[in-house]
């Protein structure tokens, strides 16, 4: 396979994988399978059998039709965020005209410069992992066709530009003793045909291979370091937004059922201390809260429709210590709740949208579910690494509000009623953390309730959760919180059902929320008299306090850390641990994610490097590890000693005069390379061959100048030895010399035995002669 041939499939490769990427941008994958087809077709049609060839007036005419599509087409969409759509479009179409014309130095480079142009139109369009897995495929691919480019270009040029070889000079057919010296000479050139072979193979690979690493490492240094002046603004629609509990108004028994077996991701949560990038570490899940409920009606729970209470979230001031910060990442969904842990000290929004905050529920919402979002949510929710069961109430309840929270149907759930009060009967009716505990405590230890995610199917004459307390005594945690809410308001206990997550996979730092982890607890509600000794008379729980009760048997256990000894990851935890990474630090990387991630981290390790340098007690901490690394504990004693401060004192002198080091090492490389000892064994030979050749023509004047080459050098000594009449085998032999030179330093071959007899006879022949016999005239 030519290295033109190669060169036609990349630049084919290259077409199809960046309209793909066009593709995947425009969520339509019409043209990018249009492109394939266009693509393998031509290199077949047009490039290998030359079937189909469009001349110059049919390509002219099928880019000005292009162009007439892309006007109608900007047209219609002028005005709408689609428009750069339609000049991607025409950057396809113009790439299918290319494709099908006979192939020049043009061409190639139009097919690149398009092919370019169409991925930085599909960065602007593409937000996922996928995209940039594929721009590395396209750095490979965009590398390798160029590099088949040159080497193509150049070999084309060498061809046009080769010398032509010396004309043969006369001898006599009779040269038994050298029959090789009649054969003509074969001056080739380092590009020709015999070396191109050899151009591409893992050699060539390799320099792909490490140009292209070199060029990643490159762009991610820019990309990080290279600062922002202003917030992220990548953030686009990204699909149609996940189903999650809690999107509508009314939450009916039964969906969290199949939402619970789904294992999409819907959030992902770092814990972090204050205001620093010091982790948090949990000893339990911890629960994040979403909608909430208060209303029942038979099987269904609604949430209330007063928004009295609602306002702008709360900006953030001074941070204090005890808060943890709350980094969401969170996915279109199609609920406008922000799940977090409550309560809410502060919120900050880098994407500047406007967030409403419920001071009576804590509960946050944004305005656009529909689209990525990052917030920072600050809280003092935890102690001493578990989340605490108290939430502060912002408020007295108002008669409404208590009543609505206490209600339940008038009928269908009396022997409900009857089973709290039994529950209940021996606790004192002020003590309601104490009442609330002893319903939590049936549901969840008595052994009467199981759990199942695939519950029977419920009595339809009483209500469902009548049903699931005295006959089907089998749910999921839907049934159990609902069953305990409705128990706690029939014994006047107000209480509300909450929809969020219990936890989530501890995923390498950082909390990974799927539909799976779907929860629902209760919340009751504690009157200040009514709340712990210790909290009275304090401040912040002067409204009283909710308490979080959670009745479904399971829940509440230690945290799952993935990668720690509990197991080995996953290939599906290291892709989401890989598409974390790409939503935070590649889609999510703004001015303060920067300073936060990159500079401060940057700016303090040098401060104390720097520190550290010129400490005298961090050398003498950091040797004395070292020698405790070693096996050495008493640093003093033993003769060592004394060598050890001679080393010491050597690499001070070193690091004193380390330009003289550096200087005669320099020296040496460069003579070991004069001498050929740093080559590899074919150009010690060729050093070795070339360089006696040199010196027999020395005695002759001939010496090769810096300026030329040594196949020009070749072709003025033999015009000067046929002048001065030495025979045709003495003549010759500084270019049959010359020739083998190339062949071995530039074509990287070994000669075979018979050139290399070669070789010798004409060095022999030359030597044989003496510059005085031959009385060379001189000009």
């Amino acid at each position: 396979m030519t290295i033109e041939l190669l060169l036609q499939i990349s630049m084919a490769t290259l077409t199809a994988l960046g309209t793909l990427l066009l593709g995947m941008g425009e969520r339509e994958m019409t043209l990018p399978l249009i492109a394939i087809v266009v693509s393998a077709s031509s290199v077949y049609l047009t490039d290998v059998s030359g079937w189909l060839r469009l001349n110059p007036r049919v390509a002219n005419i099928a880019g000005s039709t292009a162009i007439v599509i892309f006007v109608w087409d900007f047209l219609q969409r002028f005005g709408s965020e689609t428009q750069l759509l339609a000049v991607a479009n025409l950057l396809i179409y113009l790439q299918f005209v290319l494709l099908y014309q006979r192939k020049t130095n043009s061409t190639y480079w139009l097919l690149a410069l398009l092919s370019l142009l169409q991925v930085a139109v599909a960065t602007a369009l593409n937000f996922e992992l996928l995209f940039g897995l594929l721009l590395l495929v396209y750095l490979l691919c965009g590398l390798t066709a160029l590099g088949l480019f040159f080497l193509h270009r150049e070999m084309r040029e060498c061809r046009q530009i080769a010398p032509a070889p010396i004309a043969s000079i006369a001898a006599p057919a009779d040269n038994a003793r050298w029959p090789l010296a009649l054969r003509g000479p074969a001056i080739r050139t380092a590009w020709e045909p015999a070396f191109a072979g050899n151009a591409i193979g893992w050699r060539f690979l390799r320099q792909i291979s490490g140009l292209a690493a070199t060029t990643l490492v490159i762009a991610l240094g820019f990309f990080f370091v290279v600062p922002r002046v202003h917030q992220n603004n990548w953030r686009m629609p990204t699909g149609q937004p996940q189903n999650v509990v809690g999107a509508s108004n009314e939450v009916r028994l039964g969906e969290l059922g199949p939402i619970m077996e789904n294992p999409e991701v819907v959030m992902r949560i770092e814990l972090y201390r204050g205001a620093s990038n010091q982790p948090y570490t949990l000893k339990q899940a911890p629960l994040f809260r979403g909608p909430i409920l208060s209303q029942y009606t038979r099987g269904a729970w609604r949430q209330a429709g007063d928004s009295t209470h609602s306002a702008l979230a709360p900006g953030m001031g001074a941070v204090s210590a005890q808060l943890v910060r709350q980094v969401i990442h969170l996915r279109p969904l199609n609920v406008s709740s922000v799940y977090c842990v409550a309560p809410l000290a502060g919120v900050v929004d880098p994407s500047g949208n406007r967030l409403q905050f419920n001071a009576l529920t804590q509960q946050l919402t944004r305005s656009e579910p529909h689209r990525d979002q990052t917030l920072e949510v600050y809280t003092p929710g935890f102690a001493d690494g578990r989340q605490t069961s108290l939430l502060p109430s912002s408020r007295l309840l108002e008669p409404s509000v208590r009543r609505e929270l206490t209600e339940i149907p008038a009928d269908g759930l009396d022997e409900m009623a009857t089973l709290a009060e039994a529950l209940t009967a021996g606790i004192d009716p002020q003590d309601a953390m104490g009442r609330a505990r002893a319903l939590t405590n049936h549901l969840h230890d008595s052994g009467l309730y199981s759990y199942s995610l695939s519950p029977p199917k419920r009595d339809p004459s009483k209500d469902p959760i009548d049903d699931f307390l005295f006959v089907h005594q089998v749910g999921h945690c839907e049934y159990f919180a609902s069953a305990l809410a409705l128990m706690l308001r029939s014994v006047d206990i107000p209480s509300r059902m909450v929809i969020g997550f219990n936890g989530g996979e501890y995923l390498f730092g950082f909390y990974q929320v799927r539909q799976l982890h779907a929860h629902a607890w209760v919340e009751a509600y504690l009157r200040p008299d009514q709340l712990p000794d210790k909290l009275r008379g304090q401040r912040a729980w002067r409204f009283g306090a909710w308490v979080t009760l959670d009745p479904t048997p399971g829940t509440g256990g230690a945290i799952s850390r993935i990668g720690a000894a509990s197991g080995v990851p996953s290939f599906r935890q290291f892709i989401d641990y890989a598409r974390y990474l790409w939503s935070s630090y590649i889609m999510g990387m703004d001015s303060d994610r920067q300073l936060r991630t990159i500079y401060e981290p940057l700016a303090l390790w040098i401060i104390q490097t720097t520190r550290d340098l010129f400490d005298p007690a961090w050398w003498r901490a950091a040797l004395n590890r070292w020698l405790l690394a070693i096996g050495i504990d008493n640093p003093r004693a033993g003769p060592w000693f004394l060598f050890g401060a001679l080393v010491l004192l050597g690499l001070a002198l070193a690091l004193r005069a380390w330009r003289w080091p550096l200087r005669m090492f320099g020296k040496l490389w460069s003579a070991l390379a004069r001498r050929g000892l740093l080559g590899s064994r074919g150009e010690q030979t060729v050093v070795e061959f070339y360089r006696r050749l040199e010196q027999t023509l020395a005695p002759w004047g001939l010496v090769r100048p810096v300026s030329s080459t040594q196949e020009e050098f070749a072709a003025v000594a033999a015009e000067r030895l046929a002048q001065w009449g030495l025979p045709p085998d003495a003549a010759l032999a500084p270019v049959r010399v010359t020739d083998a030179f190339y062949v071995v330093r530039f074509g990287r071959q070994q000669l075979d035995k018979q050139r290399a007899q070669a070789v010798e006879q004409a060095l022999d022949a030359l030597a044989a002669i003496h510059p005085h016999t031959a009385r060379p005239s001189r000009r």
